[in-house]
């Protein structure tokens, strides 16, 4: 064999830049039909979703005289506020609670929005401008409170906190309120070091503190 039948074996540079240009044509016109195919599928099982939900209410009301379920559950002991949990009994999918479209995003800095800690009380809701707390174990009962629920000398001036990453730490009470508690929450508020506060701000029991 030759050397130029032994060459026309293999592609040239041009053959195959041809052929990578056909390849990109095809994905530029395939995908936009590819995507709305997709989008179309996740509005019919949206839409599926939605008719699972008619039978669970038709279910429910045929059960109790055609009327519908109270927002909150009569037994509050439960803690089941919504009418969700109510119809629970009769779907055994859970995944009819989202809409397949529902952006499903990760948590920004995990390692700093706290899940559960050893102290305080339900509902803390915490905001930036919340004072600390007189004296320690001073906070309010009444629903809310802010950062003085969890503001309380468990460990030496610290609480233990377990986070959004699933990691636990020990974090000393000043800096509470540098904490992501939630998406509006503001980590360089009044009551931080970058605010302005400093030592001699912070309630005589917290000065002893780090």
């Amino acid at each position: 064999m030759s050397d130029r039948n032994r060459y026309r074996l293999g592609f040239t540079l041009i053959e195959l830049l041809v052929v990578i240009a056909i390849i990109a044509l095809l994905m530029a016109i395939l995908l936009p039909s590819l995507s709305r195919a997709r989008e179309q599928a996740r509005t019919v099982v949206c839409l599926s979703h939605l008719k699972q939900w008619s039978l669970c209410f038709s279910m429910y009301t045929g059960d109790h005289d055609g009327k519908f379920m109270p927002g909150i559950d009569e037994d509050w002991d439960t803690g089941r506020y919504s009418w969700i949990y109510t119809l629970i009994p009769y779907y055994e999918e859970p995944a009819i609670r989202l809409c397949p479209k529902a952006r499903r995003t990760g948590q920004k800095n995990a390692a700093a929005v706290p899940v559960l800690m050893d102290c305080g009380f339900m509902l803390v809701r915490p905001e930036p401008y919340d004072p600390p707390p007189e004296q320690d174990g001073q906070f309010l009962w009444s629903f809310g409170g802010g950062v003085q629920r969890a503001c309380t000398d468990r460990h030496n001036g610290a609480v233990n906190l377990l986070f959004m990453d699933w990691s636990t730490r020990k974090v000393g009470l000043k800096d509470l309120w540098t904490l992501k508690w939630h998406r509006t929450f503001e980590t360089a508020g009044p009551y931080t070091a970058v605010g302005g506060m400093t030592n001699a701000d912070w309630p005589t029991w917290l000065r002893r503190h780090n």
